[in-house]
This record gives structure tokens, sequence and C-alpha cells, in this order.
């Protein structure tokens, strides 16, 4: 079970998402999404988490940190990212957020 709390913050002046992740890793704890925002769609242009901790599910913990800010704030996505993509593809809960 995670037990952890991942924090994210909305940098609309950097167009992007920052999720640090609550999990004792130091400075490889963070990951962001990076967009283009056109009215109230977000294009999801760029995901990133470190490449030291990639396979420990930390994308999918990015993506639904921000996309939950991003719902929160009644916005839509426009994937463009592949790994953005395929996530919401994959996860029935975000399909409403598709513009």
């Amino acid at each position: 079970m995670n037990t952890t709390t991942d924090n994210v913050i909305h940098e609309p002046e950097n167009n992007r998402f920052v999720v640090y992740f609550d999990d004792g890793q130091g400075e490889d704890n963070r990951g962001e999404l990076v967009y283009q925002r056109q009215g109230n769609t977000l294009h999801l242009i760029h995901s990133e988490v470190p490449a030291s901790r990639k396979g420990q599910g930390l994308g999918g913990r990015l993506m639904n940190a921000a996309l939950a800010e991003i719902e929160m704030h009644n916005l839509k996505v426009q994937p463009v990212c592949r790994y953005t993509d395929y996530f919401i593809q994959r996860n029935k809960r975000w399909h409403a957020l598709r513009a």
C-alpha cells in the first residue's frame, strides 16, 4: 500500500505542474508535466520523472496528482506526449478530462 503523499505545485508562469514525491529519495524526488494552454484546454506536451527512478510508478503518481489538480480547476486536457496519452487511455477515471 502506498502511504506517501505527493505534493503537486501548479506553476502557471512556467506552464507546468511539479510533483514532489514524498518518499525520502532526496534529490530524485521530483517530476514534472509541461503543458501549453489554449483557453480551458491544457495540451500536455511533456512528462518526466527522474531517470534513476524509472520503473517505480512515479509516472503514474505524477499523472494522477496533476490530473486531479486539473480536474479541480474544471480544465480539459489534450495529450500530446505519448506517455500522457497512454496513461489517460488506460485510466478511465480521467477520460472525461479529454478535450
